[in-house]
């Protein structure tokens, strides 16, 4: 359809505008046509009336990615990186968290980190933390963790999805010590939860226990979260 589109005003002999620039970058990026890709962008970069779009530059570095191209794609994120505003801040930042992940790339993910974890919320923090894990950075999600739910960011909630991604990369990696540590950490903050929520919470973190086989550790924090209520 959008290929229609785009030959049908070619044959009209209308003008390009951004829009219509951005949607090729993007199909072509889609298509993984690095080469037609490539060719498109060094046009678009001689014209300077034109402007690209970070979800554009994003979709490109995708598509880089995808054929091992990790040079290319990280010059295209740090370009999305400079096509930032106040409005799209935390939705840039989130995919240049994972697209760094992807590439391997843990510096650049702390860099993101440092640069909008003031304004983060759960989601944003999950997106940090699992691509430190994709890392292999257990050590880095865990500081993550710990900085979003029991640093100065802390806004008195927790967020059931990060709290069980982190207990169960604890346990995969063996520290099942720094797992009953923030299981521990979250109870004692007790007197910010509603009921139900430290229930929800203490029930995740048993189910990825019991997926380890640590059937003591269910017992211990099921009893910790019942006495705390």
């Amino acid at each position: 359809m959008v290929h229609k589109i785009l030959k049908e005003m070619e044959d009209n002999n209308v003008e390009p505008d951004n829009l219509t620039l951005n949607s090729k970058l993007q199909l072509y990026a889609a298509e993984s046509n690095i080469k037609t890709m490539e060719k498109l962008l060094a046009e678009y970069d001689a014209n300077t009336i034109f402007t690209l779009y970070w979800r554009t530059s994003c979709k490109m570095a995708e598509a880089c990615l995808k054929h091992g191209l990790v040079v290319e794609a990280v010059k295209k994120m740090r370009r999305a990186k400079e096509l930032v505003d106040p409005t799209s801040k935390k939705l840039v930042y989130e995919s240049l968290t994972v697209l760094y992940g992807d590439a391997g790339k843990g510096e650049d993910v702390y860099r993101i980190w440092d640069l909008y974890k003031v304004d983060v919320k759960d989601k944003e923090c999950r997106s940090v933390i699992s691509a430190l894990l994709k890392l292999n950075d257990i050590n880095g999600a865990i500081k993550v963790f710990k900085e979003m739910y029991f640093g100065d960011l802390f806004e008195h909630k927790y967020d059931i999805q990060n709290v069980a991604m982190i207990a169960s990369a604890c346990c995969e990696s063996g520290q099942t010590e720094e797992a009953m540590e923030i299981m521990y950490m979250i109870i004692r903050a007790r007197a910010v939860f509603k009921m139900m929520k430290l229930m929800a919470v203490s029930l995740a973190v048993a189910v990825v226990y019991i997926s380890f086989n640590l059937v003591g550790l269910v017992i211990f924090i099921l009893k910790m979260a019942l006495g705390a209520i």
